[in-house]
């Protein structure tokens, strides 16, 4: 088997990190395209612990105090304000490793993190797996390939 397992066409993940994901269920953040990820949370979802519960609006947390077990996936945590934020992370202490957290952005959060507009604690909670999903560079020809022989 070679160093990464393909979980489609578009996405790879590191063989170590699929088995930790779906065997041990630690709290995972991914960020990436919208496309990518949505692909990615299809496939990881009957690997979860049931039930598989998806928060795409942060407005939408208010349901978080009456969760206590299975997968939470958070959409889009760039967008939450401080106070959103801080309700996680106290929800999170509540209901400790009964849950599993999947969460999902659009802009890498340590640099929100550094910036001062998402809080370390919480970086720290939700980042014990860390994917980065990209669609991979379309492949360059070297030039001496002759231009009738490129496909467009």
């Amino acid at each position: 088997m070679n160093n990464e397992s393909s979980i489609s066409t578009k996405i790879h993940v590191d063989p170590l990190d699929w088995a930790a994901i779906t065997e041990a269920k630690p709290n995972v953040l991914i960020c990436g395209e919208p496309m990518f990820i949505d692909s990615f949370l299809g496939l990881l979802a009957g690997h979860c612990a049931s039930p598989l519960r998806r928060i795409s609006q942060s407005g939408a947390l208010a349901v978080l105090s009456g969760i206590e077990d299975g997968t939470v996936v958070l959409d889009n945590a760039e967008q939450y304000k401080e106070s959103e934020q801080r309700a996680v992370l106290d929800w999170l202490a509540k209901t400790g490793a009964a849950i599993q957290l999947i969460t999902t952005t659009g802009k890498p959060l340590f640099d929100l993190v550094e910036q001062g507009q998402f809080l370390d604690s919480l970086f720290y909670r939700i980042n014990t797996i860390y994917l980065e999903l990209s669609c991979p560079a379309e492949p360059t020809l070297p030039s001496w390939v002759p231009s009738d022989h490129r496909i467009n």
